[in-house]
């Protein structure tokens, strides 16, 4: 079989795969968080004009450098003759391509890459543990007037976390990303709801926010919309994975129905609450009422759902990349190593919720230091390398790479450092 003629995506085995509506709810999903409820908070960080632009901006950046990397991968995929590869063969593939320099990066880049996706989904995990204790405990406070720290509650919450977390297959996750989506979607017009209702003001409220505030935001709104490691392994289960990157594909389509949902819960978020926003939205609303007391509720019963999907990615890439490798596969201590694994990494997630129990910094490092590499970095390199010696060769699209990575190294340098200052500071 010859190059040109070989396509990847044909011998993909999609006889159990996801179709077009799964893979778009397991896209929605992994997006709409605790990124969601952060964004009035990222407004405030910004200023309403600059958050909104800023949002259309990262959607798009993102989005375009979502459809590099699987173009990328498709074609080393192609030239390699095999129907897969990971996001680190990928890179790996992608720099024995590219520039002399770079080449001896390529064995050093697996493991960078697996890495930051394994730290990137923990970030995303203990931001969700650090949501469901601490609405968990607002509520107690309000209706009870029962109170403890944070930390026990989260302690409390590492069981249910280990459980969901044991279901391997990541079809069978789908029906509860279905009904974790479905408590979000309500939660969310009641939230706009409660918004609305007695209407905006725009008195006080920042256009463009402090400039020194602004890494914040990028975090934030990064870490919002980081879902490269939900992506690749949706992309890779769909029965039909040409359908993921299409105009009217899961990917597009996705993205605008995230990239609106952000602008209209952040920019409405803001102007409500101002400089009193909390790093979730949820802890603004009147407890004391029924509807947000419920509406916090199916907040809850959505991230721990959501959970196991984050989750899902760096579990697979642990097991796979490092652990399973000192077993026998097939070998009941196979079996109970994979348990093991999943059991270790949700603890982990757990104990740094618990060492760090700041939702807002958590989400805007979180999405700093791990989502400015893995969603906008990382794949124009792949570009960069994978056209360097072709003879057709754009240096439009070069220059638009580098320009690329370099605004993704400065979001990098400045929301890590403001992100891990204001956390020295609390």
């Amino acid at each position: 079989m010859s190059f040109d003629n070989y396509d990847p995506y044909l011998h993909r085995d999609v006889s159990s795969g996801l179709s077009y509506c799964a893979a778009l709810v397991h896209i929605l999903k992994g997006a709409i968080g605790t990124g969601i409820l952060a964004m009035p908070d990222a407004f405030k960080n910004s200023g309403y004009v600059i958050g909104t632009l800023g949002l259309v901006g990262f959607a798009i950046l993102i989005t375009h450098c979502i459809h590099i990397l699987l173009r990328s991968q498709y074609v080393i995929c192609k030239m390699s003759k095999t129907s897969y590869m990971s996001y680190a063969e990928s890179m790996q593939q992608a720099l024995l391509m590219g520039p002399q320099w770079l080449r001896s990066c390529s064995n050093c880049s697996v493991h960078i890459v697996n890495w930051f996706l394994i730290l990137a989904q923990t970030g995303t995990c203990c931001a969700y543990v650090t949501f469901v204790a601490e609405s968990i405990r607002k509520i107690l406070q309000v209706h009870l007037d029962f109170d403890m720290d944070v930390r026990i509650y989260m302690i409390i919450l590492l069981v249910p976390f280990i459980l969901l977390n044991l279901v391997k297959n990541l079809k069978y996750l789908a029906p509860f990303s279905l009904l974790a989506n479905l408590f979000q979607l309500i939660g969310i017009i009641v939230v706009l709801y409660y918004l609305w209702k007695d209407g905006l003001s725009f008195d006080n409220r920042d256009a463009a926010g402090n400039v020194t505030r602004w890494p914040l935001f990028i975090g934030t709104a990064i870490f919002s919309m980081k879902i490269i490691g939900v992506v690749l392994p949706v992309e890779y289960k769909m029965n039909n994975p040409k359908s993921f990157r299409g105009n009217f594909g899961v990917m597009n389509v996705a993205m605008v129905i995230i990239a609106l949902l952000y602008i209209i819960v952040g920019f409405t978020g803001y102007l409500k609450y101002g400089e009193y926003v909390r790093g979730s939205i949820t802890l603004n609303l009147p407890q004391k009422k029924f509807l947000a007391t419920s509406i916090t509720i199916l907040y809850i019963m959505a991230i721990f759902l959501s959970h196991a999907l984050q989750a899902f990615s760096a579990i697979e890439t642990l097991w796979d990349s490092y652990m399973k490798k000192c077993f026998t596969e097939g070998s009941k201590q196979y079996e109970i190593g994979e348990y093991v694994n999943r059991i270790t990494f949700v603890t982990i997630t757990v104990l740094l919720a618990i060492a760090i129990p700041q939702l807002a910094l958590i989400i805007s490092l979180n999405g700093a230091f791990c989502g400015s590499m893995l969603n906008v970095i990382f794949p124009a390199i792949m570009e960069i390398c994978i056209r360097h010696n072709k003879d057709d060769f754009d240096k439009g699209n070069f220059i638009k790479n580098l320009f690329v990575i370099n605004f993704g190294i400065l979001a990098f340098i400045a929301g890590t450092y403001v992100a891990i200052r204001d956390m020295a500071r609390k």
